[in-house]
């Protein structure tokens, strides 16, 4: 009975895992270019379409589900919507087969038959000849684009970006092999500038301005302007930028005039009314201008298309710019993961509304918009992807509803983490950002490595976001004015955090961290700012704190542009001022989010003495290269706002022009001026390092090991040509003794490891063998000093052999520093254990002498002797005389020895006949050539007494000597004396002072000597 409800008690257990293993197993679902419209896709021979994978993925819902994307390029768009959503318990994940072979491009293949002759009307515009054979036209209409709106005569970017909108060029993009060909222009390269105004014009007049040129190409594009000739320019500043229709050229006085006008009219905003005679701007949309293969422009009305039709690769064509190659919308629960997305006139991907979505390890470009758009929703996570080659920007952040989830601090918990975003900002190239976090709540942006743009780097704005551990360098290339780190969001965004960034090689250009007009309440806290034109810019900002930061070889450290407190007289402030009051008052959400505002809206009014937290403040940071033609603060003088030690002078800093004329807090400060030796780029955190010079802020929180780049095992494995260089940190590893270690049961290991706040960074150290982690290991931290930690390693019971061994030091979950390979090398235990092997001479014979531990394997003892040290013959063969696993002491006598048997040495054999042990050779001292012991007797008085030698001489009689040396080998003093054959004992007299010394008895060709200490 018992033995059968045992057998229905497993029979219902294995049923019970049965159920519970089928329904959480994954169901995979292939799919190819060209999958099936039906079938299960449950085999790549069997692959559907993507429709089809998602019929089949609706139909598992509580199972988790997986569509592989078989190699191919998939030439259309994907998307999700709510009928596709999931559970953390039964995702969908959608990936590549093999990483990155999947290829999503939204984009119409153009078929090259279709281009046809263009008209001699157009032919004869072309001015370039071998162009003019070669240009070819396509008529859009026959391609399903659908309506194409005629251009405005006036468009500009940035425009607002929202949700639903973004600043995108409105016309068709073409596509060789998913690469965007260019749109003809003049010059291809560099660009046009203006001669002088003549009309400035202001925003939307009509007719608009007009101004004069130099460059007389333009003359030969009067056709052109009957049909809509397009100038794109920076006509004001360099950060705005519009497209501007042209009214008419007049070649007789080199006059242009524009059809509308821009804002703010032309010219350069700070130079008198003709401008500075140098305002950039280009030609766009040309067919007189196509000079080489690839080349295309479009007709503005007929929509016909002028190409150099590439005589080999396919060319696609893109316009819909609300078509993302991945579109989700309210899907919960979905994975992107290793595909490649290139091509499109939209974004990669667009996620609204989505819920607990991961995209990573993808590769994204080529496509117009930005690489991952994000529209609300929260816990979102974009990780370990490759964006390049965009129109746009990387990663935008927004908030659907971004004014109610302000009021309450919504958080979207949103991340974007360990990121390759580069030469982005294509076709868009102002205010295009690697991420852009300006209307989002509580993002967390982190560990990406970002550059070559021509304008920002990060947009951020928001509140309460998390910008740390970022790479950024070779950003603000063209347009100035501009930073790593920018914003100008009013001062209701605030409370977002910029730490531990790296923001380096800027050429001058740009500012490393940059709030603008008037925007507050941000903090900068432990980041790296060098090679930039100001290390950091506080253009009237409020609330923003600039703490514990390094700033290396800016042309200046840090731009202040501060004029007081005063809403009732500066509408920018008053505005701003009525905004945040509007959203603090009766909201105790924002009240405890902000306590620093009591110091704006306090009971009394605002505070605005020296120590309120309304001013910006500059504090514990170190300024390091400045000198020479830079300085730390504008307008403020080096040698008045420091002392001659490179402190801060604390009483020009409070009475004088930081607050008095900038209200500003500057306090604790370092100002060294001298520039560290000469470094490369690749070795700045190196040099940075070597002239201690994060021990120096007044923080120790320094975390240099974890900026840039780390090794995802899952998406991202390999940064070795990404890692930020000079992150890694320095090891010394020593070990307790030298190599050829013979039975030991414990090898130690002392490490030293160093690196800019290490002590807050490490998580543990672990001893390493072909990367496998020695469990059989004792670590203990012996010291955590803020830069350096000393650890002990005890490694018990290692295995025979040579061993190459690396420390590794492993920082949080992602990051792991090796030191150089230790070889250690443990040879086998000997059968027998010899000790104390010797020659001695007592009454001038010779004697040898060893000590034995287990002769139980031993057959014979052989002591052998040899003239040079290399040829030996036995001289004896010694009887064992131990039992077995004991001690015993051997001292055998030998016959006197000569020249030609100089040295002795021990070989000990086994019963089978093979050699156990071969002790190292002594060499011997004949009596005949005047050996001499000495030993001195423990009778010595501080500050001076009897030195008792003991001696033993088998030499005749004859002069000898004693001498005694310090340390360092000088000559203290020397007695003679008559040496005796035999023992004697020789007693000297000398006051000596506390120390060691060399005692040396020197006789008959020998001598011997001790060391001789006085307490």
């Amino acid at each position: 009975m018992i033995r059968n409800n045992g057998f229905f008690l497993l029979v219902c257990v294995a049923l019970l895992a049965t159920i519970i293993t089928g329904n959480a197993q994954t169901v995979n679902i292939y799919v190819s270019p060209t999958g099936l419209a039906t079938g299960n896709g449950s085999t790549s021979a069997t692959a559907v379409n993507f429709a089809r994978a998602k019929v089949i993925a609706r139909a598992n819902v509580a199972k988790p589900c997986v569509i592989q994307l078989l190699n191919g390029t998939y030439a259309t768009s994907f998307s999700l919507d709510n009928t596709d959503t999931r559970t953390a318990a039964a995702p969908l994940t959608i990936k590549a087969v093999t990483a990155r072979k999947a290829i999503i491009q939204p984009i119409i293949a153009v078929n090259k038959a279709d281009f046809k002759p263009i008209p001699d009307s157009i032919k004869s515009r072309i001015i370039d000849t071998t162009a003019r054979k070669n240009v070819l036209q396509l008529d859009l209409s026959t391609y399903g684009l659908g309506t194409i709106a005629d251009w405005r005569n006036i468009f500009s970017y940035p425009v607002t970006i929202t949700p639903t909108t973004s600043s995108r060029q409105l016309w068709p993009k073409f596509f060789l092999n998913g690469a965007l060909m260019p749109m003809s222009q003049y010059p291809n390269t560099g660009t046009m500038v203006m001669n002088g105004v003549l009309n400035k014009g202001s925003s939307r007049s009509v007719p608009g301005g007009s101004f004069k040129y130099s460059d007389t190409r333009i003359n030969l594009w009067q056709n052109a302007v009957k049909e809509g000739l397009w100038l794109r320019g920076n006509w004001r500043v360099d950060w705005q930028m519009d497209f501007v229709k042209t009214l008419s050229i007049s070649p007789s006085d080199s006059t242009i005039v524009q059809v509308e006008g821009v804002s703010g009219g032309l010219g350069y905003k700070y130079s008198p009314y003709q401008g500075s005679l140098a305002e950039p701007f280009v030609a766009v949309n040309l067919v007189e201008e196509i000079d080489k293969e690839g080349e295309w422009c479009i007709h503005p009305v007929t929509k016909m298309v002028y190409m150099w039709v590439p005589a080999a690769g396919n060319i696609g064509v893109a316009y819909n710019s609300s078509v993302a190659g991945l579109n989700l919308t309210n899907v919960s629960n979905v994975v992107i993961e290793n595909l490649a997305f290139g091509a499109g006139a939209g974004d990669g991907i667009k996620m609204t509304n989505c819920v607990n979505c991961t995209v990573a390890g993808n590769d994204i470009a080529n496509c117009s918009g930005y690489g991952v758009f994000i529209v609300g929703g929260n816990n979102c996570v974009v990780r370990s992807n490759d964006i390049h080659q965009v129109g746009q920007g990387g990663v935008f952040l927004v908030s659907s509803n971004f004014t109610n989830d302000q009021k309450t601090l919504l958080s979207s918990n949103h991340k974007v983490v360990n990121n390759l975003i580069y030469s982005y900002a294509k076709e868009v190239f102002l205010y295009s950002a690697a991420v852009d976090s300006r209307n989002a709540i509580g993002t967390y942006v982190a560990n990406n490595k970002i550059y070559d743009c021509p304008h920002v780097g990060v947009l951020y704005g928001g509140n309460n976001n998390i910008m740390e551990y970022n790479d950024i360098s070779d950003v603000v290339k063209t347009y100035s004015d501009m930073g790593a780190f920018y914003t100008a969001e009013n001062w209701t965004e605030r409370g977002d955090t910029i730490r531990y960034n790296y923001i380096h090689n800027m050429s001058y250009k740009g500012s490393g961290l940059y709030p603008d007009n008037y925007a507050s309440g941000h903090s900068f806290t432990y980041n790296i700012a060098a090679d930039c034109y100001y290390g950091s810019q506080n253009n009237f900002g409020y609330f923003n704190k600039f703490d514990n930061n390094v700033y290396y070889n800016n042309f200046m450290a840090h731009h202040v542009n501060q004029t007081g407190f005063v809403p009732d007289t500066n509408r920018n402030c008053t505005t701003n001022l009525n905004n945040l009051k509007n959203i603090y008052t009766n909201n105790p959400v924002y009240q405890n989010a902000y306590p620093e505002l009591i110091d704006l809206f306090g009971a009394n009014g605002s505070n605005t003495a020296y120590t309120s937290q309304l001013w910006p403040s500059v504090s514990c940071n170190v300024f390091l290269g400045t000198g020479g033609n830079s300085q730390v603060l504008r307008s403020v003088v080096d040698t008045r706002l420091f002392n001659s030690n490179g402190t801060t002078n604390t009483t020009f800093a409070t009475t004088g022009d930081p607050f008095v004329r900038f209200r500003l807090i500057f306090l604790n400060n370092l100002r060294i001026a001298r520039k560290p030796s000469i470094r490369t780029a690749a070795l700045l955190l190196d040099t940075l390092k070597r002239n201690n010079v994060f021990s120096k802020t007044c923080g120790t929180d320094w975390r240099i090991g974890r900026l840039g780049l780390y090794i995802d095992s899952i998406y991202r494995k390999d940064i070795t040509a990404t890692q930020t260089p000079g992150v890694k940190p320095i090891f010394n590893v020593s070990v307790s003794s030298s190599n050829n270690f013979t039975t030991v049961d414990t090898i130690l290991f002392l490490v030293k490891v160093v690196n800019p706040g290490i002590k807050n960074t490490f998580t543990n150290l672990r001893l390493m063998e072909k990367g496998t982690i020695v469990t059989n290991v004792d670590t203990l931290l012996l010291s955590a000093v803020n830069d350096t930690i000393t650890y002990e390693l005890k490694w018990h019971l290692p295995v025979l052999g040579t061993h190459k061994m690396v420390v590794q030091l492993w920082d949080a979950p992602n990051w792991r520093f090796y030191s150089d390979t230790v070889t250690v090398t443990i040879n086998a235990p000997l059968p027998i254990q010899i000790a104390k092997f010797a020659l001695f001479t007592k009454d001038c014979k010779q004697y040898v002498q060893w000590t034995a531990f287990d002769e139980s394997e031993v057959g014979q003892y052989q002591l052998q002797y040899s003239s040079d040290g290399q040829i030996f013959t036995t001289l004896s063969y010694p009887q064992t005389i131990c039992a077995p696993f004991n001690t015993c002491n051997y001292q055998i006598e030998i016959p006197a020895l000569t020249a030609d048997k100089k040295y002795i040495r021990l070989l000990v054999k086994g019963k089978n006949g093979q050699t156990l042990l071969v002790t190292k050779a002594v060499e011997a001292k004949s009596c005949l050539l005047g050996g001499l012991q000495m030993q001195l007797l423990p009778n010595l008085l501080p500050q001076g007494g009897n030195i008792t030698c003991s001696y033993e001489s088998g030499s005749a009689d004859a002069k000898a000597t004693v001498q005694c040396y310090s340390t360092n080998g000088h000559l203290i003093w020397q007695k003679p004396f008559f040496l005796q054959k035999g023992k004697h004992l020789l007693q000297i007299s000398e006051k000596m002072m506390p120390g060691n010394y060399l005692i040396v008895l020197k006789g008959i060709n020998t001598s011997q000597w001790q060391k001789l200490i006085i307490y």
